[in-house]
């Protein structure tokens, strides 16, 4: 009778054990399921990284407008130009652009003339006069210039420059030398007027490049992605940590 009864007490704890069982064969096939696309991205990442040398990672940039911007090096402000003739110049977050080249030059854009075969390029801190093959032959600046600082530019009718600074207008002569105080009665201001920021972009990129080994390193850590990123790699980690748990305890109740 003892021994009947003592059969009867096992056949529950058998059954929790095999209910258990199945239980964490669940929890590591889904948690596998799950995982699997972050794994392959961690895995395929993590390769590229240990043969970037091979590859030429660290040789070659990447220069596409949206990792750049993944980098702060395209500027999240809107782009301003002007057109000239044939002359297309923009300004964007302080940078200038002159037919869709980064200059060297820099301010925030106010106008652009053309006086006398010259380009004038003018910001609020200086006047940048450019010949016509696009090389910069002059800067006029709060040494040159009447007053400061300059809000807009124009010419008149005879194509004279005309600048308006310090509450003030003023009229230049033809080498830029003299400054005299003059009326706006005639004066065609030039207007800037917001333009498209994917074509500068192209230019940003020819200056500026991350090394692909960069921005592999940063896909695998998730840093590229912010905080989310991060975030994501943290929960994929612990994530395999429960699987390789919950896998252990499988292998050893499929030893029992």
């Amino acid at each position: 009778m003892s021994e009947g009864k003592g059969n009867k007490k096992r056949k529950p704890a058998t059954k929790r054990r095999r209910t258990n069982w199945w239980r964490a064969r669940a929890w590591h096939r889904w948690t596998g399921a799950i995982l699997t696309i972050p794994l392959l991205w961690m895995a395929v990442s993590g390769l590229l990284l240990n043969n970037s040398e091979r590859l030429g990672l660290d040789r070659a940039s990447a220069r596409s407008g949206w990792v750049l911007k993944r980098y702060g090096l395209v500027p999240a402000g809107k782009a301003e130009g002007v057109t000239v003739g044939t002359r297309n110049i923009a300004g964007w977050d302080g940078m200038l652009f002159l037919d869709e080249t980064l200059l060297e030059e820099s301010g925030d854009l106010v106008g652009a003339v053309g006086v006398a075969g010259d380009l004038v390029v003018g910001t609020g801190e200086a006047l940048y006069v450019y010949g016509p093959e696009g090389t910069l032959a002059d800067v006029l600046d709060e040494l040159s210039l009447p007053a400061m600082p300059v809000k807009r530019i124009g010419t008149k009718p005879d194509g004279a420059l005309v600048v308006d600074a310090g509450g003030s207008t003023w009229l230049a002569d033809g080498d830029f030398l003299e400054f005299i105080a003059t009326g706006v009665d005639d004066v065609t201001w030039s207007e800037v007027a917001e333009v498209d920021s994917g074509r500068l972009e192209g230019a940003l990129a020819e200056g500026a490049g991350i090394p692909w080994s960069r921005v592999v390193l940063d896909l695998h850590s998730g840093n590229l992605f912010g905080k989310s990123g991060r975030f994501l790699v943290d929960v994929t980690a612990i994530g395999l940590i429960v699987m390789t748990f919950f896998g252990i305890k499988l292998l050893f109740k499929g030893m029992r």
